[in-house]
């Protein structure tokens, strides 16, 4: 069994103009179709993400980096696959961003798998992650 996870909706116009919808848009759009959304792990300024002691001094992908460092088994499969790691939406406005931040349990098993000449996206095309 599988299970869809929405993480960006856009919307093209006939002139090829693409707009992005925004995060609380997305989420209220996924609750009109009746779809799940990604998790929500943080939402809000950047400089307030995990605002403590340990974390003084650090710039935002320091902070990202050092969260996404201690993700290991996946919590939303049954399967024990690495958590993938976190995608940080970028919203400025008219402007819109998608950075991702991978896993090194992640990293590490996709250099597995390029080592053995098996390229993520055959894994997501197939479905034979393991």
């Amino acid at each position: 069994t599988f299970d869809v996870y929405v993480y960006r909706i856009t919307q093209t116009n006939a002139s090829g103009d693409v707009t992005e919808l925004a995060w609380p848009q997305l989420k209220l759009r996924c609750i009109q179709m009746g779809v799940k959304h990604v998790p929500e792990l943080y939402f809000g300024e950047a400089a307030l993400f995990e605002n403590r002691a340990d974390m003084a001094g650090k710039d935002f992908s320091e902070r990202v980096s050092q969260f996404v460092e201690h993700m290991n088994t996946s919590t939303m499969c049954r399967n024990k696959v690495p958590e993938e790691g976190v995608v940080v939406r970028v919203e400025d406005k008219l402007d819109f961003q998608a950075l991702k931040c991978k896993s090194w349990a992640f990293r590490t098993s996709e250099s597995l798998l390029l080592d053995q000449g098996i390229s993520a996206e055959d894994v997501e095309d197939t479905g034979n992650a393991e």
